[in-house]
């Protein structure tokens, strides 16, 4: 074993009873065997050529693919261990990008579609949970079918951990192209202040509201767009007309389309919502008070009704 791995656990070590004693944080408690086990290695001992990772003690790690960036400096790199299998993440420095996004756009979350965005764009949701359920539910029934302190019981436990890493991976992966893609294009990036806690206390959308991940698409967005703004989680978006503002009270979620009572204007749901949130999150835009609207819609409609009568 290198000596950089004893190094930086020492170093690491002494940095949490620094802030024990600036009681910033309690006492450190005592790694685990077998929980997250990694290990970090200082930059100034390795060298990465091509798609090999050149670790001290004349180890060789082939990389799946070469760096994205030339690094212009390697800090450390941190072999960690999950489901069975190894990762090196690699911190570097790499040159500044020239950002060349612009504009504004607004994005509705939800789990029919996962976002759909105000200039019409949709990303279907992946359902990520639903493809790897049956393979969950077998390796559990596996390990559980296991005698416990056995050999089989823990090849039985990798293999249930190696399908729950895969369904994370590919949960993680469709989240960071989406937001990647989103904030590559757009510089200022609109959303709903959505209360996902409680939305799962629906007991029937609970388990695709967890899958659709909406809280960590929230935190991607949040540090890589150059600009992120909100509106507020009760403000009636998809209810709201966003040509006249003509606010419809009894529109249910199972109505993906509507038609404005006032102005006949066709909306689907989504788009609307996001085209809403867009406009409503510009300073200069004031979202449509949905009290006087329906007050004004219905002095509308009793002034309707006289004329007939008349």
């Amino acid at each position: 074993m290198s000596k950089w791995a004893a190094e930086a656990a020492t170093a690491d070590l002494g940095a949490a009873f620094k802030k024990m004693y600036d009681k910033q944080n309690a006492h450190p408690k005592f790694h685990k065997k077998g929980v997250h086990d990694s290990f970090r290695i200082d930059g100034s001992a390795i060298k990465i050529d091509g798609n090999t990772l050149k670790l001290p003690k004349k180890l060789n790690v082939k990389m799946a693919e070469p760096l994205r960036y030339e690094a212009i400096k390697i800090y450390n790199v941190t072999v960690s261990h999950t489901a069975g299998m190894w990762f090196a993440s690699i911190q570097c420095e790499v040159p500044d990008s020239e950002n060349q996004t612009s504009g504004k756009v607004g994005i509705d979350l939800g789990v029919k579609d996962l976002a759909t965005l105000s200039d019409g764009t949709r990303y279907e949701n992946p359902r990520v949970e639903k493809k790897h359920r049956k393979k969950i539910a077998h390796a559990q029934r596996r390990l559980h079918r296991r005698t416990k302190g056995s050999k089989n019981r823990r090849k039985a436990q990798k293999l249930l951990a190696r399908a729950y890493y895969k369904a994370a991976s590919a949960r993680k992966d469709y989240t960071h192209k989406l937001t990647s893609e989103v904030s590559s294009k757009y510089a200022v990036i609109c959303l709903e202040d959505l209360n996902v806690k409680g939305m799962q206390a629906n007991h029937r959308l609970a388990r695709a509201i967890s899958d659709a991940a909406l809280a960590e698409i929230r935190r991607q967005v949040e540090y890589k767009a150059n600009e992120v703004r909100y509106v507020g989680r009760f403000e009636p978006s998809s209810k709201t007309c966003n040509a006249c503002g003509h606010f419809k009270q009894d529109l249910t979620l199972a109505v993906r389309e509507w038609v404005c009572p006032s102005c006949g204007m066709t909306h689907d749901r989504d788009v609307n919502a996001a085209i809403n949130i867009l406009r409503w999150a510009t300073p200069k835009i004031k979202p449509v008070d949905r009290h006087t609207n329906a007050k004004a819609a219905g002095m509308n409609q009793e002034s309707n009704e006289n004329c007939a009568i008349a």
